[in-house]
């Protein structure tokens, strides 16, 4: 049976090729996942080390994993249930970097 709701590829896709097509979009949220796990570490390091190097270095890590994340979304189906979590995911680590960063300055530790 087939799932018209795929952004891509469009859905002339042959049967026969479907079943990969489903592989590459379970790899693509593992990816995901694990890419915004890391973020996740990276902020937390971020967030408890007192040395200003360590900290620059994982607020810089984890604004490009998340640049990633954001960017390679966008090649997941749109139909698919685990893309609007991830997006979800990525929203909220977003706005708890910015958080971060936000105290961070307010406390004199500039970035």
């Amino acid at each position: 049976m087939r799932n018209e709701t795929h952004a891509w590829p469009s859905a002339d896709l042959p049967p026969e090729l479907e079943p990969e097509f489903r592989t590459a979009q379970e790899t693509g949220v593992e990816f995901l996942d694990t890419e915004l796990q890391l973020a996740e570490t990276f902020l937390d390091f971020a967030k408890s080390t007192g040395n200003v190097a360590a900290r620059h270095r994982n607020l810089r890590n984890t604004r490009k994993a998340l640049e990633a994340v954001e960017r390679f979304i966008e090649r997941l189906s749109q139909g698919l249930p685990q893309r609007q979590l991830l997006a979800l995911r990525a929203c909220e680590l977003r706005w708890r970097l910015c958080d971060t960063e936000l105290r961070l300055r307010s406390h004199g530790h500039s970035e």
